[in-house]
């Protein structure tokens, strides 16, 4: 039972090690070298890849008959920029049942593969009146929520990649370049805003993360998307 969240102080002791100083505890460029001696170790994504050319795995979701009209759209685009084999990933639960049954046929002429992947809301995760937490009736929110919150156990675990793209998205590049990245290290990659010469000026006075809480907050680095 929680009955405050203000957790205890606790007092650690520590020892430097010799010709160490107090303040290489706060050098955050220590230690750098050795991570990254461990990740060329370990191999980057590109050198555990199967073959030349690989799958190369695609997540998007569709609230409405609209935007799955829309994303139809974007696996064409898809289909026509990328050249390595490209399969598609969907919640089963949020697509309607016309879509699910032209997949097929859609799939075929395409020559892509897909798959429908399922996941049951967590019964932790409600509130006092058994609603989705921070959800409620919201269904595009209670999508979002599933994209974002379970990415670790929606997929297969040996599923090694995954390339969320919108389903309003036109795909003009092929998906092999960013599929293929390096993250060094990291579990997820979201794509920065645009800023200075590369801003759009139409969307001045609506970039909130310039002022206020998010600018003191974020300090200096950019704004990602995760949405």
């Amino acid at each position: 039972l929680v009955d405050h969240w203000l957790l205890p102080s606790f007092d650690v002791d520590f020892q430097l090690r010799p010709k160490r100083k107090a303040a290489d505890l706060f050098d955050k460029t220590l230690g750098r070298t050795r991570k990254s001696k461990a990740r060329r170790a370990r191999g980057t994504f590109n050198a555990s890849l199967d073959g030349a050319c690989p799958t190369v795995h695609v997540f998007s979701v569709a609230s409405g008959h609209l935007y799955e009209k829309l994303l139809r759209i974007m696996m064409t685009s898809v289909r026509k920029t990328t050249k390595c084999p490209v399969r598609f990933w969907f919640f089963d639960q949020f697509m309607s049942p016309d879509f699910k049954a032209s997949m097929p046929a859609f799939a075929e002429r395409l020559n892509v593969t897909f798959e429908f992947v399922a996941f049951k809301w967590p019964s932790w995760l409600r509130d006092d009146t058994g609603a989705h937490f921070g959800i409620r009736g919201d269904k595009q929110r209670f999508i979002w929520a599933h994209k974002i919150l379970f990415l670790d156990v929606i997929f297969p675990l040996d599923l090694q990649r995954v390339i969320f793209v919108d389903a309003d998205l036109v795909v003009r590049a092929d998906l092999l370049e960013l599929y293929t990245m390096d993250l060094e290290g990291a579990p997820y990659a979201f794509t920065p805003f645009c800023s200075g010469d590369r801003m759009n000026p139409d969307t001045t006075g609506f970039r909130f993360w310039q002022s206020g809480f998010w600018k003191s907050h974020l300090m200096s680095l950019p704004y990602h998307i995760s949405a």
